[in-house]
């Protein structure tokens, strides 16, 4: 298996393909973790899950997957690729890599050849929507039609949910094919991919390690090549814990800026947001513009972007005023690759005309941890009581919880 992909294919030019060729394809078995554009901070975590075997294989696989999603919608468009073609592909592909890495949770074959062939129907009328005839999982702690969600426990039902949230129509209507639901930890509430009712996921680029979490199972399935892009979700690193740990890119969107409905939620105090989990940015912000945008009931909505997120990609990005920091929260430690990473991602960046500021953050306190913490004890409370609890109750509890001056008042509230 290759080392990731430089994030320069998602179509960075100029300075900013300069800074990612400086700085992007690194193995992450050897714990560096591959760099995005516009760096933030980044958090590696690689914890052994078992004895060292072997990394996934791939070479026997079909490699469609592997591809990006823009160049596969664009052979579609133009009939070099069939729907029905790469949706096989892909099935190949996920039953060659489940039995070593367990990314899934549940594959709909039957509803996404119904999907496939819908799709070939209408590229062939000239009728393409934004994503026709893309496979895209999607995590299973979120309602697809006609599918259990489990979240990963044994106490969830194992029935088929009659609607879609908000975000799965929007890729359905997109023309987005839904063909299986990924795994992750119990209610989604830790950073390694592991239950009692599924198993643990593992890193493709090594197997003895986690593909990180919530989001493993999705993480795994675009690493491993399956596909190009998987939806994850995070309140607290979900979507970006699992990308660094498998070498790929994901952003944790404003809060609002993709809609969670129409049900109430489990997640009154707002943590969790919707997102994807790609190899490249601009495969990452064409899934964001098709899936953006507010909904009737949302309790919060984010404003609307000025252009396009895709035309952001290619876009000069002027002079950014840009902090950093590789000094982790009192307990952890950053390994020293990872630092060096972000070091040279800084040193780069304030070459390339930005400013460029080190940021010490205080950390020398509990607060940030406790407010954490009693937010996510919040939330894990309202996971596993939400059965129980009413829409009115739930949309009260929303913009409530938002006017808490600290998380410890807010969890009072919610419970």
């Amino acid at each position: 298996m290759q080392a990731p992909a430089s994030c320069a294919q998602a179509g960075a030019t100029g300075h900013r393909a300069r800074l990612l060729s400086r700085i992007g394809a690194r193995s992450v078995s050897k714990r560096v973790p591959k760099c995005q554009s516009r760096c933030r901070w980044l958090i590696t975590l690689l914890i052994p899950i078992s004895p060292a075997v072997q990394e996934v294989t791939m070479t026997a696989a079909p490699k469609l997957g592997s591809r990006s999603a823009i160049g596969l919608l664009r052979d579609m468009r133009t009939r070099e690729l069939s729907p029905v073609e790469l949706l096989d592909d892909v099935l190949a592909a996920t039953e060659a890599v489940q039995p070593q890495l367990n990314a899934f949770t549940r594959v709909l074959a039957d509803e996404a050849r119904a999907q496939a062939e819908e799709s070939e129907r209408r590229l062939l009328a000239g009728e393409a929507r934004p994503l026709e005839g893309l496979p895209i999982p999607i995590k299973d702690n979120v309602l697809v039609a006609g599918a259990p969600v489990t979240d990963g426990s044994r106490m969830t039902p194992d029935f088929p949910v009659p609607i879609d949230t908000e975000l799965v129509g929007r890729l359905r209507q997109a023309g987005a094919v839904l063909f299986a639901k990924t795994n992750l930890p119990e209610f989604g509430t830790i950073s390694t991919t592991e239950s009692v009712r599924f198993g643990a996921t593992r890193n493709p680029w090594d197997l003895s390690r986690t593909a990180g979490g919530s989001s493993g199972g999705s993480a795994a399935a675009v690493a491993a090549g399956v596909v190009p892009a998987a939806h994850g979700n995070d309140g607290g690193g979900s979507l970006r814990i699992p990308a660094s740990c498998c070498g790929l890119f994901s952003l944790r969107p404003s809060r609002g800026r993709v809609p969670r409905g129409p049900l109430p939620g489990n997640d009154p105090a707002l943590l969790v947001v919707d997102g994807f989990i790609t190899r490249s940015v601009a495969d990452n912000a064409l899934l964001l513009d098709v899936v953006s945008g507010a909904a009737l009931g949302d309790p919060v909505t984010a404003p609307s972007p000025a252009r396009p997120f895709r035309d952001e990609v290619t876009a000069a990005p002027g002079s950014l005023r840009i902090g950093w920091t590789a000094s982790p929260v009192p307990g952890l430690t950053v390994d020293p690759a990872c630092a060096a990473a972000v070091e040279e991602a800084a040193r780069l960046s304030e070459e390339l005309g930005h400013h460029v500021e080190a940021v010490a953050l205080n950390w020398s306190t509990d607060t940030l941890t406790n407010d954490f913490f009693d937010l996510w004890a919040g939330l894990i409370g309202a996971t596993s009581t939400s059965t129980r609890a009413s829409a009115a109750t739930q949309t009260w509890s929303s913009p409530t919880t938002g006017r808490c001056g600290s998380g410890r008042e807010a969890s009072t509230l919610l419970s």
